[in-house]
């Protein structure tokens, strides 16, 4: 396939500037494509969705999607002529080489009429506005994935039960609902490497009023100030060393993380001020040296941690090296380098996530 404009396409939405983001009103990928002709059956057809086809083509639908919530318009873009499962892994037969999924809000009203955008007379902030956006790409080629995510905070501004993105909604987790994330992985018999990026960005508290008119209740947003406030990136590698002579392997590990995460369980609470949820950096130690005082940091601080371990048989000196650094702050860093092929990091702590191993 030619992926000139298709990775133009990725990379625009890859170095964005970070904005707030909230989840699809339906799960992602729930559809399937045959010579072109998408069918969404599989998500249309739960409870509470109704979904309108507005425009059709080969390789593209155009659709209204209604739920609980509001109604949304929704777009999906394959190659004109694919058949496929967005869902199907790289080396399946059924891999889309490229699919597109995105949704924007249409009208917020939930199924009661109790909620909604501001009546025009109060109507200061605008429509109602966001985008929740999927985009795969997937080649054979060395087993190349590509994915990229963008959910816009105020696409989901309203909600039935008075939380403001403090819920799992279309698939989404909480904490993940206002976030940019980028996915990227390839392999093949020499050298594996994946990379993964979570931006997580400010989101709006809001206020109630009510329509003098009609009576209803109206949830307002404050705009979004599209400030990041957390990430996480995670890169791993691993090159194989292994030939006629040699059984090894050299890996490379690096983690970064800082700030605080989404919206988990966030309420209107104060109107026009801007609120975040638990930190993404607890406050933690690490004592890569094993000298008598640990680095540690507070809940929030930036924390990066390296490692280079090469393991192998006799033809090769096993070694690991790992490195911490807290707010690029000289002192508050540490590494150490042994002639040894540890299962795992020197040190680790659970801001990181999960800690590698290494056979």
């Amino acid at each position: 396939m030619n992926f000139q404009n298709k990775s133009a396409l990725l990379l625009s939405l890859s170095v964005m500037s970070p904005m707030a983001f909230a989840g699809p009103p339906v799960a992602y990928d729930e559809w399937s494509v045959i010579g072109g002709t998408i069918d969404t059956s599989l998500s249309c057809s739960a409870t509470g969705v109704a979904c309108d086809t507005l425009v059709s083509d080969k390789g593209m639908l155009y659709q209204q999607v209604t739920t609980g919530a509001g109604a949304f318009l929704r777009l999906i873009i394959t190659e004109r002529d694919a058949t496929g499962d967005p869902n199907a892994p790289v080396n399946d037969p059924d891999a889309l080489a490229f699919s597109d999924e995105s949704f924007i809000p249409f009208s917020l009203y939930d199924s009661a009429g109790n909620a909604g955008p501001l009546p025009p007379a109060y109507n200061s902030f605008g429509a109602p506005q966001g985008i929740a956006d999927k985009q795969s790409i997937k080649d054979t080629v060395d087993n190349f994935v590509a994915t990229t995510e963008v959910q816009r905070g105020n696409l989901r501004q309203l909600s039935t039960d008075g939380v403001y993105g403090g819920v799992s909604e279309g698939g989404v987790s909480a904490d993940e609902m206002f976030t940019v994330k980028i996915d990227q992985s390839f392999s093949n018999a020499e050298i594996s490497s994946d990379f993964s990026y979570t931006g997580y960005t400010q989101f709006a508290t809001g206020f109630t009023m009510a329509d003098p008119v009609t009576g209803k209740t109206f949830v307002v947003a404050e705009p979004d100030t599209n400030f990041r406030i957390g990430s996480a990136m995670d890169i791993d590698q691993t090159l194989d060393l292994t030939d006629a002579v040699t059984t090894g392997a050299q890996n490379f590990v690096y983690r970064d993380r800082r700030g605080y995460k989404g919206t988990s369980a966030v309420t209107y609470s104060n109107a026009g001020s801007y609120l975040t949820s638990a930190p993404l950096t607890t406050a933690g130690e690490m004592n890569i040296s094993g000298d008598a005082t640990p680095v540690t940091w507070d809940n929030t601080d930036s924390i990066t941690t390296t490692l280079l371990v090469q393991t192998a048989d006799a033809a090769i000196i096993p070694v690991a090296y790992q490195s911490l650094n807290v707010n690029n702050d000289a002192a508050k860093q540490d590494s150490a380098l042994i002639f040894d092929a540890p299962t795992g990091p020197i040190d680790w702590d659970v801001s990181f996530g999960t800690a590698p191993t290494f056979p």
